[in-house]
């Protein structure tokens, strides 16, 4: 009796909950302004190219100047380098990807661009907190800073800001444990057709 007072909109739903949905949607670039996404493309390439170009003059100048070879322009450097393998091997591939709404380039290199994008983000996050470290250390122990902030720990810190970024990206991201449990898939791995199919199962009950 109760089942029969459902309105449709219930029946639905409960036939949505009980079998999986299969639906795709296109995603093609051609559905997109030609003058849009020139202006994109052409917008994006200009911060990608200052990406670039601003960090690799930061390391160019700490690396050619010997005064500016501290132990913080150390951290500075090693985050100018990482910003700059954003801007050269991560935001490249995101631009077409936002743009064109596909990835054309295999589910292997969007697992490696997937990876690189969060271990040189976190390697970036992880050097902005050793530089905050450093001033706090040096405005608050002047005295003792030059003993304690040796070249060999800046050193060990610098490689701890690059190790631990690459585990925690390279590792869960390779063996796809960042989508364990997932319910909902996208397929833009392989997007060859520039088609993106989504599928949703049931939890069990």
């Amino acid at each position: 009796l109760h089942i029969r007072t459902m309105n449709n909109s219930s029946l639905e739903w409960l036939a949505d909950a009980n079998n999986s949905l299969q639906f795709e949607f296109e995603s093609c670039a051609t559905s997109k302004n030609l003058i849009l996404r020139i202006f994109l493309y052409a917008f994006l390439s200009v911060g990608i190219i200052c990406t670039v170009v601003g960090n690799f003059l930061v390391v160019v100048s700490i690396a050619y100047f010997k005064q500016l070879q501290s132990p913080t322009n150390s951290f500075v450097m090693s985050l100018a380098v990482a910003d700059s393998l954003v801007g050269l091997v991560v935001m490249p591939y995101s631009m077409m990807r936002t743009i064109e709404g596909c990835w054309y380039f295999g589910s292997l290199f969007c697992q490696l661009h997937s990876s690189l994008d969060v271990m040189l983000c976190t390697a970036s996050i992880f050097h902005l907190s050793c530089i905050a470290f450093d001033r706090y250390y040096a405005v608050c122990n002047p005295l003792v800073y030059s003993l304690k902030m040796s070249h060999s720990r800046v050193a060990l810190l610098i490689a701890v800001c690059w190790v631990v970024p690459m585990f925690i990206s390279f590792g869960p991201i390779m063996l796809d444990l960042h989508i364990t449990g997932v319910d909902i898939k996208c397929g833009c791995c392989n997007c060859l057709k520039c088609k993106i199919t989504l599928a949703r199962r049931a939890k069990p009950r």
